[in-house]
């Protein structure tokens, strides 16, 4: 015999996981992206040029849209590449890691050497995290897997995204 509160309604929605991500570490803020929060008369190329980047690294890392013509005063834009001049060497600890999924949607004419270059992922990597075979074949649209970045240590295990 089963209790109403046993059973799963069609549609019904439900809450897995904690409510509030676990909070992390103070001193793990080293290992975060560098973010420039866009000033009045900033534009992507002067944002690309204070960092030394190609504009299109910043573009496709945020996945700006009208190839980032429209920037918004106070928008966060991460800065490929970028990392906080206190940050150790070596491999990001454990405890320091964030898990969060990071996907991309390839847009028109991006490859996938840019945005692997754009996120500081190896191209390998893309190709197995989506279990592609071949880096010449993405497609507008299509949603690259590209978690466990390698500055991590962390080793991925392949998912059929692509």
């Amino acid at each position: 015999m089963t209790r109403s509160g046993d059973l799963l309604r069609v549609g019904q929605e439900l809450l897995i996981g904690p409510e509030e991500p676990a909070e992390r570490p103070e001193h793990c803020a080293v290992y975060d992206s560098v973010i420039h929060v866009v000033q009045p008369g900033d534009n992507l190329f002067t944002i690309a040029w204070t960092y030394g980047i190609p504009a299109e690294y910043i573009y496709i890392r945020n996945q700006l849209s009208e190839g980032g013509r429209h920037l918004l005063v106070g928008q966060e834009i991460v800065i490929p590449g970028a990392t906080w001049p206190d940050r150790p060497e070596g491999p990001v600890p454990e405890e320091c890691v964030d898990d969060t999924p990071l996907t991309h949607v390839v847009q028109e004419g991006q490859t996938l050497g840019a945005i692997a270059l754009a996120y500081g992922v190896d191209v390998q990597r893309i190709l197995e995290n989506n279990r592609l075979s071949n880096e010449n074949l993405i497609f507008v649209g299509q949603v690259l897997d590209l978690r466990d970045l390698p500055e991590t240590g962390r080793e991925s295990t392949p998912t059929g995204n692509g």
